[in-house]
């Protein structure tokens, strides 16, 4: 176990991979860290570099030779460090009031199974699930990929990628998503495809200021949508190759088409 006020800072590409349980319990008042052994967060531990020049008098020339030195602190950067990586197929983890900073892309794996219940867990990169059954409540991340058969529900959070799409969901697999807001980029903001399925309640789904499709929903797929908002420059709703839609008390508020349908799909 991890406990409240615990910061693990890590470098140089190393990840944290978890072949079991673990169970990560901070506090709203006391979060855990996981983050760049640049960031000063818990104290500085990485080696600042110091910065020695001449000291000059008025005219700009050397003062004897006397030194004006000042310690350059190392700034934490995205990619300082590698992953969280869960592999357990028969336990499920904890990880609650959580922050994961400066990791590289798709900073947190759920492999193999590996499944959390998660309160308040934000990250500044995305989450991937393989075959996972995993609830996060409070989540602020960057994106989320639920595949291979992954049954996940996430409510009262925040999913925005100012750069490509917030949500996947595909090859069987299914999302309950709740009171929560959503941004993407490009692309398909949301995408549920091949034989999966999405609930979406009281959603707000946007664009951050591109042109793209708000959801597509493909190759045997369904999305059943209600209290929800869709806002973009671009289209809303495209379905296609079988697919299936149910809208409830939604509005679409798009520049291009609302709803499109292709291929045998209603």
């Amino acid at each position: 176990a991890i406990d409240s006020g615990v910061v693990v800072k890590l470098n140089n590409g190393a990840s944290i991979i978890v072949d079991g349980k673990i169970n990560v319990e901070g506090t709203e008042n006391d979060l855990v860290y996981f983050t760049s052994n640049n960031d000063d967060i818990g104290g500085s531990t990485d080696n600042d570099t110091e910065s020695c020049n001449p000291v000059l008098d008025e005219e700009g020339n050397p003062i004897g030779e006397e030194q004006a030195c000042e310690n350059i602190d190392q700034e934490p950067s995205k990619g300082d460090w590698g992953m969280l990586f869960l592999d357990s197929p028969t336990e499920l983890s904890v990880f609650n009031n959580v922050v994961s900073r400066y990791s590289d892309g798709d900073g947190f794996f759920l492999y193999n199974g590996a499944s959390i219940i998660s309160d308040n867990f934000n990250t500044d990169s995305g989450i991937i699930t393989f075959g996972s059954h995993s609830t996060f409540e409070n989540l602020t991340a960057v994106s989320i990929e639920i595949q291979s058969g992954s049954d996940v529900s996430i409510e009262n959070s925040t999913i925005s990628n100012p750069n490509d799409s917030a949500i996947y969901v595909y090859t069987d697999s299914s999302l309950n998503l709740k009171n929560s807001k959503v941004k993407g980029s490009d692309g398909y903001f949301v995408s549920i495809y091949n034989n999966s399925n999405a609930i979406f309640d009281t959603v707000e789904i946007s664009s951050n200021e591109s042109n793209g499709v708000a959801i597509g929903v493909f190759n045997d797929s369904s999305l059943e949508i209600s209290n929800s908002n869709i806002t973009n420059i671009g289209d809303g709703i495209w379905a296609y190759n079988d697919s299936f839609l149910n809208l409830l008390d939604t509005s679409i508020d798009c520049q291009n088409d609302g709803i499109t349908l292709f291929n045998n799909s209603n």
